[in-house]
């Protein structure tokens, strides 16, 4: 494959990436950091559990790719199962 198409792919996801995180960080924290509790489901702990790595590998994705990749999609993955 072409390296010029490689780069187009890696910025469009590094833009995408930026944009996902600018508009789920400030509903994520919201009025304060969501902690797991008792009174919420295993499912709604599960996902305030996935969300932070969701984020981190947003962040790390300008850096390591790879990276990147498996905080992202090994939680979402995980949460589907479930």
């Amino acid at each position: 494959m072409n390296k010029y198409y490689v780069n187009i792919v890696k910025w469009i996801a590094r833009i995408s990436g930026t944009l996902m995180l600018v508009l789920f960080f400030p509903f994520y924290v919201g009025y304060g950091l969501p902690i797991p509790s008792m009174s919420m489901t295993f499912f709604e702990n599960l996902w305030l559990v996935i969300m932070p790595l969701f984020l981190t590998g947003l962040l790390i994705g300008w850096k390591w790719e790879k990276t990147a990749g498996f905080l992202i999609t090994i939680p979402i993955i995980t949460g589907f199962l479930f």
